[in-house]
């Protein structure tokens, strides 16, 4: 018994849990928490959206565009043959990035104001956020997975694609 009271006892140090309260631990507020999270990010997400696409709308008619031209290029996505350029995958994958990041950021804060927590416990324990530790991190992926990505269409001769 006396190693499970040691072992609780070096846990509550811990810097990972030293702020887990009873509402953490709490299971239905957990789950009535993450079901209010990915209903409000769904209508954040649907948000930012819109306002992304009536921007692009926008600059895009600015450039002169016509209205039939934009329409073309929409369809252009469902479609099974369509050959994807450079400019239109990275369009998609920053596309995916602002989705995929305010959804899930938009369930951290729903939940961070349920259980009345800094928002900044919920993304790393350390006393202070390491953006160069992310930068480097973020550096490091780009310097060795573009490489290998620029090697198979290299090797292939043809775009990457999903299939």
């Amino acid at each position: 018994m006396a190693d499970g009271e040691t072992l609780m006892a070096k846990l509550s140090n811990s810097a990972f849990l030293a702020d887990v309260g009873p509402s953490d631990r709490n299971v239905l507020r957990m789950i009535l928490g993450l079901m209010a999270g990915v209903v409000g990010a769904g209508v954040t997400v649907l948000v930012v959206l819109v306002i992304a696409a009536v921007g692009w709308i926008l600059y895009q008619a600015g450039q002169g565009v016509p209205i039939t031209q934009l329409q073309a290029q929409l369809s252009a996505l469902s479609d099974p043959n369509f050959r994807p350029s450079y400019a239109s995958t990275l369009g998609l994958m920053a596309f995916l990035a602002v989705a995929n990041g305010t959804f899930f950021g938009g369930i951290v804060v729903i939940l961070a104001l349920i259980n009345r927590r800094k928002l900044k416990s919920y993304f790393t324990a350390a006393a202070g956020f390491r953006l160069r530790m992310l930068g480097l991190g973020l550096v490091m992926f780009t310097l060795f997975i573009g490489p290998v990505l620029a090697l198979d269409v290299w090797l292939s001769g043809k775009p990457a694609s999903c299939r």
